[in-house]
């Protein structure tokens, strides 16, 4: 389709164009041949029965809908995309859909979880329908969790591992055979095995290096081993009735110790080596002493001199709960009463003791006789409850 430059007597311009021509100019106007104008009619004609448009000489928008048609089709069966849902499609120059497919892992962009906006606040958002809630979750299978090291405080999940080695185990075995053995925090929990056949020597913790008291280390002397002498680098070393440990364990016995961290000492608080410094087992071995035991029985000794009657008066180191039960008396200075012809007796009282005084009373036995003899030195021995 073009101009009717060939058709004679048309009149076009020099550049192609009609012209309404002008008289003044000596410019004819331009004739519009019916084979030009039937060219025209059959081009625009073509295009509207294209799209499917039954010509109406009524209805001038039919070529615009015809393009508009043609172009939307894009004549899709010699491009052989049938139609459907694509994520992915080629567009040629014309605008027509030449290829239709989906969208693959490789083709999305590559963006950090940081980079996106509108993040979903729950799991159910990130389609997770089966995750267990953060308010009291219940568990279904074997879960699993890491286990937190022994004595842990925190508040991490406590496994059957971790609870395995916190009740009733030690959390390693230390054999001592050296002379001298310094223990760190690294032995808190630990059983030690003390083997060393001749005197040795443990060294507790420091007790400033330990955070947690509630921590203990335990020492069993072997019987064949010799004794152990417990160390400290600072602090004190009582028993659990408060009283100073002698430190040093015997062959065969067994100890517990815990850092006491608000007093700065360690605690001797369990094991045979912790009975004497218990209340059941409490003592004081001095020449005027005591000794408790388990039962209830408390066994006394005190020492005095006769007065000028005979008796010895003393005070009890401590006083029984109920009352004596019952005593003897000795002499306490044999060298000084017996002889080849001489002696004392002695005799406990009941009547004259009570429960925080005891009552003896000593006779001097000489060639002329028995007789009463001041300032003679016995010794008391009772017991009650």
């Amino acid at each position: 389709m073009d101009y009717p430059f060939s058709e004679p007597g048309v009149d076009l311009t020099p550049d192609g164009h009609f012209t309404d021509g002008n008289p003044a100019a000596g410019i004819p106007p331009s004739r519009d041949p019916a084979s030009w104008a039937n060219a025209v009619t059959n081009e625009i004609l073509a295009v509207v029965r294209a799209a499917g448009i039954t010509p109406d000489e009524h209805i001038h928008t039919q070529l615009l809908e015809a393009i508009r048609e043609l172009v939307i089709s894009g004549n899709d069966a010699d491009l052989e995309v049938v139609p459907g849902f694509y994520t992915r499609v080629h567009v040629d120059n014309r605008g027509r859909v030449i290829w239709g497919g989906q969208l693959s892992q490789s083709d999305l962009p590559r963006i950090t979880f940081s980079q996106i906006e509108e993040k979903p606040t729950t799991v159910n958002g990130y389609g997770i329908t089966d995750a267990a809630p953060i308010h009291s979750p219940e568990f279904t299978g074997t879960p699993k969790a890491p286990a937190p090291p022994v004595f842990n405080d925190s508040k991490q999940i406590a496994t059957t591992h971790f609870v395995r080695e916190a009740l009733g185990n030690y959390s390693k075995v230390v054999t001592h055979f050296l002379s001298v053995t310094n223990l760190s925090t690294s032995s808190l929990g630990a059983f030690v095995n003390a083997r060393t056949t001749s005197p040795s020597v443990i060294g507790l913790p420091n007790l400033s290096d330990i955070h947690w008291d509630g921590a203990i280390i335990t020492i069993l002397v072997a019987k064949e081993a010799g004794p152990v002498t417990i160390q400290l680098f600072e602090g004190s070393l009582v028993g659990a009735n408060g009283q100073p440990f002698g430190s040093v364990l015997k062959p065969g016995q067994l100890a517990h110790f815990w850092p006491d961290l608000v007093r700065n000492r360690w605690v001797l608080y369990g094991g045979d080596a912790a009975l004497g410094y218990t209340a059941s087992f409490a003592s004081s071995l001095a020449d005027n002493g005591y000794q408790k035991l388990p039962s209830g029985l408390i066994m006394q000794w005190v020492t005095g001199k006769t007065d000028a009657e005979g008796y010895i008066h003393a005070t009890l180191p401590i006083e029984f709960p109920n009352g004596p039960l019952w005593g003897f008396a000795t002499d306490a200075e044999p060298h000084f009463t017996f002889g080849d012809v001489s002696a004392s007796a002695w005799a406990y009282d009941p009547i004259g003791s009570n429960a925080s005084r005891v009552t003896a009373f000593g006779r001097y036995i000489g060639s002329t006789g028995i007789r009463v003899v001041d300032d003679m030195k016995g010794r008391i021995v009772v017991w009650g409850h």
